[in-house]
């Protein structure tokens, strides 16, 4: 530390002598010149002096040269007649830069010798006379730090960059300390204090503003941030003994530690072109597009950001049933906007995101900018005309046609739980909902109709508002899902759950959540990647327990051998099943898909049609087909028409 305190004072001295072009050797001001008042000052050179430090020039020899007994003799005399001396070591370093003829030199080096400001191991700050300090700024800070930890208030008397007075705000106590710059300018020393202290300890304390109490809780709200102003006030009155003045404060101190970690949400913006352009290089083939208000030509607004990685358009095409769903949801941040994701299903029934972007609100124009980037994302990897998709979501006025205008090929399908919040408004009733859930989850039109027919008794509105032209039942009823779509969701759970998985990124500043996002979904894809490496079957594992779950139950199913192929299942219904053509001659059966698992013989290990669950399984399975063995039909089938 003290040669980081020489070459400042070196630094100074150049700047010096290159303005005015003279030597440095300059002439050290006499003692009677510095003497006077506490409040006044005066400059030497770039040495700035405060007139209050008579006591300290008085008393300077004696403290810093203790143990000399001829303290005016020449440094370099005194070097030699005491080397090795304690004091000589510590200022070893020095002792080879100065210039040893200079007498402001060894006026300079003689000041600057004291004990250097440390804090304890657990933080505490320890004031005593002539204690250095880096600069005014680390001073200060002690200092506030200091009355906080006693539990006093100081009035500052002089609080400017040559000098520093306080003294206790309490009448009558003689506590006072006073500083100002060593002759180097910068640093900064203790030359008055009086610690006596005798007055009550408080626990509101002004100088615990916002700052202080964001540096201390750091850690905390770091860890928390939405750490609670009850767990805030609770962390500074057991740490600090300090009670905050207001709930504002808490509130501020936890603003400026968000800005400090995650961004400003004003200038998070600003970085959005700059990041796009770098993921663009880094990861090539993903499309980010960011669109602003063109009227702004000096400083544009934004408006939507658009992003769908290339490994996650490719992911989706290759690993993915043709089937996602769309939703939004609402940013908590200082300029709000609705965050909007497309979310698909793997081949384990897990979430598997496609592309999300940030618009200014939940409009039409705003489905279409993101519904067009995705379009032209997904048709870059594979044409859709022959592979139609099936697209979900919720009942929004004017949503379907922005589907139908960009996926013209895709089978667009209402949200269930929507279409049931809409309903429970108009009819409240348990029974009428039951019978709605009953007639939309059904596999066959039999089990369909039967639960309308039941609702209709009950409530013919319910029923007339439920097959309303407004809601065709091929928008929501599971029985008319097309066979292609290889899924039997009628809800839109899957983006929910996304909304949920996003969570508190949707309170950050545009830039740290699109950061975090797009960390988080990069090592959700690696982590899908290592656990499908290691996949002992050709099923995924969550699949293959529902297969198990089937050949469990499939045992309490009776078939009766109708001939080459064909079998009848008695089973409180009756279906009539033929293995040549791989299905029942039921209506609606072929909205199921079919698993199968073979062994080397041909023998069926298991086979499963038509579950709740069947249309999960994964693609090599639902294109597999078997010629023996057992098939369970589930009771919620329709029944068989006798030939």
């Amino acid at each position: 530390m003290a040669s980081q305190t020489q070459l400042g004072f070196i630094d100074i001295d150049i700047q010096h002598s290159e303005r005015d072009g003279k030597s440095n050797t300059n002439t050290v001001p006499a003692r009677d010149n510095v003497a006077g008042e506490e409040e006044g000052i005066h400059s030497e050179g770039d040495v700035v002096i405060s007139e209050s430090d008579d006591e300290w020039y008085q008393n300077i020899e004696d403290d810093e040269n203790e143990g000399d007994s001829e303290s005016n003799l020449d440094y370099a005399d005194e070097e030699e007649r005491n080397d090795g001396s304690e004091s000589d070591q510590l200022d070893e370093s020095y002792d080879q830069i100065v210039n040893v003829n200079s007498n402001e030199e060894i006026y300079i080096d003689r000041v600057m010798r004291g004990k250097i400001f440390e804090r304890a191991a657990d933080g505490r700050v320890q004031l005593e006379k002539w204690l250095l300090f880096l600069d005014v700024n680390e001073f200060r800070e002690a200092l506030q730090d200091y009355t906080i930890q006693e539990g006093f208030e100081i009035q500052r008397i002089k609080n400017e960059k040559a000098r520093v007075t306080a003294r206790c705000a309490i009448n009558g106590c003689t506590w006072r300390i006073h500083a100002s710059p060593t002759p180097d300018g910068v640093s900064y020393k203790i030359k008055t204090y009086n610690p006596d202290h005798n007055c009550i300890r408080t626990t509101r304390n002004s100088n615990a503003n916002s700052t202080w109490i964001a540096k201390r809780l750091q850690s905390k709200l770091v860890a928390d941030p939405e750490m609670s102003y009850c767990s805030m006030k609770a962390e500074l009155l057991e740490k600090y003994g300090l009670e905050p003045a207001n709930n504002m404060q808490l509130y501020r101190a936890r603003r400026r530690v968000k800005e400090e970690n995650q961004g400003n949400h004003a200038k998070s913006y600003d970085k959005l072109p700059a990041w796009a352009k770098l993921a663009r290089v880094t990861n090539p083939g993903s499309v980010i597009k960011m669109e602003v208000d063109a009227r702004m030509s000096a400083n544009p607004l934004f408006k939507r950001f658009f992003i769908c990685f290339d490994a996650m358009k490719k992911g989706f095409v290759r690993g993915c049933r043709p089937w996602f769903g769309i939703d939004g949801c609402h940013l908590k941040g200082t300029y709000g906007g609705v965050l909007l994701s497309a979310v698909a299903i793997d081949g384990n029934k897990g979430m598997f995101p496609i592309a999300f972007t940030v618009v200014e609100v939940e409009c039409m124009d705003s489905w279409k900018f993101f519904l067009r980037l995705l379009y032209e994302s997904l048709a870059s990897v594979r044409e859709w005309k022959d592979h139609p998709l099936t697209i979900m979501s919720d009942m929004q006025k004017g949503l379907g046609s922005a589907v139908s205008e960009f996926f013209s090929y895709a089978k667009h399908r209402y949200c269930c739980h929507h279409l049931l919040n809409n309903f429970k408004l108009k009819f409240k009733s348990l029974i009428k909902t039951t019978k709605y859930w009953t007639a939309a989850k059904a596999y066959n039109n039999f089990v369909f109709e039967k639960n309308m027919m039941q609702l209709r008794t009950i409530d013919s509105e319910a029923a007339d508002w439920l097959l309303s032209p407004k809601r065709p039942i091929e928008m929501w009823a599971r029985h008319t899902i097309y066979s292609g779509c290889k899924s039997d969701h009628i809800t839109n759970n899957v983006t929910e759950s996304f909304n949920h998985w996003v969570g508190d990124d949707r309170k950050k500043p545009i830039m740290a959540m699109v950061e975090s996002l797009t960390c988080r979904i990069m090592v959700r894809l690696q982590r899908r990647f290592e656990k499908g490496s290691i996949f002992e079957f050709v099923t995924t594992p969550r699949i293959r327990k529902i297969i198990d779950m089937t050949m469990q139950n499939a045992k309490l199913c009776k078939m009766i051998d109708a001939g080459d192929y064909e079998f009848q299942k008695k089973e409180a219904l009756a279906f009539a099943v033929d293995q040549a053509q791989s299905g029942a001659n039921t209506e609606g059966i072929t909205q199921a898909s079919i698993g199968t698992s073979t062994q080397g013989d041909g023998n069926v290990e298991r086979e499963h049609l038509g579950d709740a669950n069947a249309n999960e399984i994964s693609t090599q399975a639902s294109n597999s087909t078997s010629r023996k063995g057992v098939v369970h039909m589930p009771t919620t089938t329709q029944p068989s028409q006798t030939p």
